[in-house]
């Protein structure tokens, strides 16, 4: 249990490294692929990377020992190791209800975006899969569908359609996939 909380905090420590690069330097270039790649990359990276171990020894002198007088003997009392195990045990049970609770959040939302695509009408026009519907205020795509609000007018379907034909051709599903499965 211990070697897991080792590799979370050091994957947390990755990623924030990352996000702090991408912050600091990354944020406002208009390289949208490099970000991307970037960004993808860090989140992969900060889950293998806690895995690799790097290996080195250290060679200090040993000090030279003068014993004089009685030897002194030192007691050493076995602690109570239930409270560190009940510690770890709450942890644990801590973390596992939050993989729990972020996993049910998202079961519930892909099932509400399932129930929607179910019962709307779907406009067809390649690659997109139109929806209308006043389930969600704003547009967003979901693998090849895209939703929006029947407030829009047309011309603004038009350029929401457009813009994210750009998520759908570029596969902007995977990268959400992939940050949900951080979360979780």
């Amino acid at each position: 249990m211990e070697a897991f909380g080792l590799y979370l905090l050091k994957s947390v420590v990755w990623l924030s490294s990352f996000a702090l690069i991408f912050f600091l330097f990354l944020r406002n270039e208009r390289f949208f692929s490099l970000n991307r790649i970037f960004l993808v990359a860090g989140i992969i990276s900060s889950f293998v990377f806690p895995l690799l171990t790097v290996h080195y020894s250290v060679n200090i002198p040993v000090p030279v020992r003068v014993q004089s007088g009685d030897p002194v003997m030192t007691v050493i009392q076995a602690g109570n190791n239930n409270s560190q195990l009940d510690g770890r045990m709450l942890l644990f049970a801590l973390y596992i209800s939050g993989v729990l609770f972020v996993t049910s959040l998202i079961v519930i939302k892909s099932r509400s975006i399932l129930q929607t695509i179910k019962k709307a009408d779907i406009t067809i026009s390649n690659p997109v899969k139109l929806i209308r519907t006043p389930d969600y205020a704003s547009a967003f795509s979901f693998f090849s569908y895209v939703f929006v609000n029947p407030s829009v007018t047309d011309i603004e379907t038009r350029e929401i359609v457009n813009h994210e034909m750009a998520h759908i051709r570029q596969k902007h599903w995977i990268d959400l996939v992939l940050v949900e499965l951080l979360c979780v």
